[in-house]
């Protein structure tokens, strides 16, 4: 097969096909998540809405200090989407460039809590992380109750918000896992804000779309990949950096530069006198020259 001078033979396609398909066989396999989180109650909630047909989990319990370290190493182990819980959550979402997915707490997820939390007395401290709730005014009025916010950026924050509303009378502290542990350790009682049924099912449906997403994109490339390294013309290509990212068999052997060697560097260190670079850095082509090289 011959198409504007790049040639295929039929076996060759036939391997390449071949190989293909064998790629796209992983979309069938489960996807693969982790939920970090500092709260068990959130973690066996998310774990007992997932489908263990189409995900395989893996929860690991992380302080907001230790979630980007435990999140980039799940990331290198495989996993294809992270989601996390509350302000953990928010803070991957922010530091990591790798898709997270937030389980967030609605307004009536937090009045709910509020409402079990007032079985003990009418003053509660409400935790938020960066901000505010908003509607403190309308919660306190609806529900009758004081309710202290204690917003933190850290775990420091945190503790020392929580302590402080203790010693001042508040007798419950209302918010995610980590501030249930603060305040039963200081002989508080606390309220774990649980996100519904409905909000993990959209948080996993979305980590879903994401891993489907990333599959498809992964197998187009692969059969570029593939196709490139089995067509009988030399192509190699860059990135906008001027770094070579594609180099196929046929150019590794007609310019006797190993790939390996190549890839991931600056093309005008692997390939000298071409006119390539002029061409890269003035965007004018250079049309019907010959070029001597080695």
């Amino acid at each position: 097969m011959n198409q504007g001078g790049v040639s295929v033979s039929p076996r060759l396609l036939t391997k390449t096909l071949r190989q293909y398909s064998l790629t796209t066989m992983s979309r069938s396999s489960r996807y693969r998540f982790a939920f970090v989180s500092n709260s068990v109650e959130i973690a066996a909630a998310v774990e007992a809405c997932s489908d263990p047909e189409r995900e395989k989990f893996i929860t690991n319990r992380a302080t907001m200090e230790e979630a980007l370290l435990v999140a980039r190493q799940l990331i290198d182990d495989g996993v294809e989407v992270v989601i996390g819980g509350g302000a953990t959550g928010r803070l991957m979402r922010q530091n990591l460039n790798w898709p997270v997915v937030t389980i967030g707490r609605t307004h009536l997820d937090i009045l709910r809590a509020l409402l079990r939390a007032r079985s003990y007395c009418r003053s509660v401290a409400l935790t938020s992380f960066d901000q505010p709730v908003d509607g403190m005014d309308e919660l306190q009025g609806l529900l009758d109750m004081q309710i202290r916010p204690i917003v933190f950026s850290t775990t420091p924050e945190l503790v020392k918000g929580v302590n402080q509303a203790l010693a001042e009378g508040v007798c419950c502290i209302v918010g995610s896992g980590i501030c249930s542990d603060i305040a039963i350790a200081k002989g508080g009682h606390a309220e774990v804000v649980l996100p519904s049924r409905e909000v993990i099912l959209r948080a996993l449906e979305e980590a879903r779309a994401i891993a489907s997403a990333q599959r498809q994109e992964r197998e187009k490339s692969e059969l570029l990949r593939i196709i490139l390294q089995n067509i009988t013309e030399g192509v190699f290509g860059v990135d906008e950096a001027g770094r070579v990212n594609i180099f196929n068999h046929t150019a590794s052997k007609t310019l006797g530069i190993d790939a390996g060697k190549a890839l991931n560097r600056p093309l005008n260190e692997v390939i000298q006198n071409t006119g390539l670079i002029q061409v890269l850095e003035t965007a004018q082509p250079e049309v019907d020259k010959i070029r001597r090289l080695r």
